[in-house]
């Protein structure tokens, strides 16, 4: 096992792209090691060749972080839920105080180990954050990250929950709801 000790602001950095919001536990209503739909969907993918849910994952939180080693902040606005987006121009966004610069070239990858499914909605990610640091050495930080299936793709919010954003949806919908019947009216 690895014991090296990881820099500061490597886990200041790990912990502002992966750290989750404590609200996703009591939000949780099923738990399974691996959901029957994720298992099939995985072993139909790796037949076709297709990439598995947990690689669409992995592609996921990596993408994120090689655009914000390149000074690209948008991938991680992108992963935020719609409600924050609507709520949120990406000006205000870079604004936050969540969002700052930090030393992503220090982490070399994320490597996901295990992700236990909730209802294809979401899951908990066991990843391995690999860093390298100025003078070469290697080290890794271990950490589970919970992630949503939200409007057809895998995000990794930072500063919005899903809390709001099921409020965001139920508006929504008593919307839709409301217009549908003042259109029947007419």
């Amino acid at each position: 096992m690895n014991t090296m000790k990881v820099p500061k602001v490597s886990k200041i950095l790990l912990l502002m792209l992966i750290s989750t919001g404590i609200g996703f536990f009591g939000s949780c209503s099923k738990k399974s090691d691996s959901s029957d739909a994720g298992q099939d969907a995985t072993i139909a993918s790796n037949v076709k060749g297709e990439l598995s849910e947990e690689e669409i994952i992995e592609e996921m939180l990596n993408e994120v972080l090689i655009r914000l080693r390149y000074g690209d902040k948008s991938g991680l606005y992108e992963n935020e839920f719609e409600y924050a987006q609507d709520e949120t121009s990406f000006e205000e966004y870079l604004g936050m105080g969540q969002i700052r610069v930090a030393q992503a070239d220090t982490i070399t990858f994320v490597e996901v180990r295990h992700v236990n499914f909730f209802d294809h909605d979401s899951a908990i990610v066991d990843v391995t954050v690999h860093f390298e640091g100025p003078t070469g050495k290697k080290s890794f930080f271990r950490d589970k990250v919970v992630v949503y299936y939200h409007k057809g793709r895998w995000i990794k919010p930072t500063v919005s929950v899903i809390d709001l954003q099921a409020n965001y949806d139920n508006m929504i919908r008593v919307a839709d709801s409301v217009a549908a019947a003042e259109a029947e009216e007419e």
